[in-house]
This record gives C-alpha cells, sequence and structure tokens, in this order.
C-alpha cells in the first residue's frame, strides 16, 4: 500500500553575516571577500537543492497517486528570515556554528522553532488534512 502522504521539512540554519564591506569604501580584505563569494554559491547550491525537492515530490505525488488514493506531499520550509521580531533575528544570526551551545541559546532556538512550524501555511494545511489541532 502506497503512503498517503510524504512530509519534507527543510531547516535553512544559515545566517545573514554583516560585512564590513557593506559600510566601508575601503578595499576589503581578501578573507572577507572570500567568505562573502562562499555565502553566495552556498545560497544559490540551497536554492536549487530546494527546487529539486518541489520537483521531486511533484514527481512522486504524480507517480504515486492513486484513484481512490491520492497522494498528498508538504514541503515544509524553515528559515531565519521568517523570524519576524529584529532582536530575535539578530540573536539568531550571531549564534555560531558549533556543537557547543548556551542553555539560553538552545531554548532561544526550540522556541523560534516550534513557533515557526506552528505558524508555517504547509504545516497547517498537513495537520487540518490529518486531522490535528493546534
Amino acid at each position: 500500500m502506497p503512503p498517503r502522504r510524504i512530509v519534507v521539512i527543510s531547516v535553512d540554519a544559515s545566517t545573514e553575516r554583516e560585512y564590513e564591506m557593506n559600510r566601508s569604501h575601503r578595499v576589503p580584505p581578501i578573507t572577507e571577500v572570500i567568505s562573502a563569494m562562499t555565502t553566495v554559491q552556498l545560497r544559490r547550491y540551497n536554492a536549487a537543492t530546494l527546487d529539486l525537492i518541489e520537483r521531486t515530490l511533484r514527481d512522486w505525488r504524480e507517480e504515486l497517486s492513486a484513484e481512490r488514493e491520492p497522494l498528498e506531499t508538504y514541503f515544509i520550509r524553515m528559515d531565519l528570515e521568517q523570524v519576524t521580531d529584529p532582536q530575535k533575528r539578530d540573536f539568531l544570526n550571531r549564534i555560531p556554528t558549533s556543537f557547543s551551545l548556551t542553555d539560553e541559546q538552545v531554548d532561544v532556538l526550540i522556541e523560534t522553532g516550534g513557533s515557526l512550524l506552528r505558524n508555517n501555511p504547509e504545516f497547517r494545511r498537513l495537520a487540518v488534512d490529518a486531522g490535528l489541532t493546534l
């Protein structure tokens, strides 16, 4: 029996780094230029990957749907840009990529992730379709 629902959750934890070269007319250091270029390439790669996931889910929906049992797919995307509170977004952007986080950082990450998920339109559609209450 094929599945009735496929859910993919994508959490983009990339941050928006403030580069000094954005605020100055001086020639930036090579390390800052390389970092900015790397960020651009990673964002392009992420966008291409997200497009591929969306196409794959659409293909699966078409291939695996039966007349009586249609397959529903849900692609839930979350990222820091969805955080509307500027202070919280700034706090989250400053959390380093590390295996060692403070208790405060962990608490804010968990609270923010839960809030972003509960307010995500695709997650809400899944909840309604599955008969769940939020």
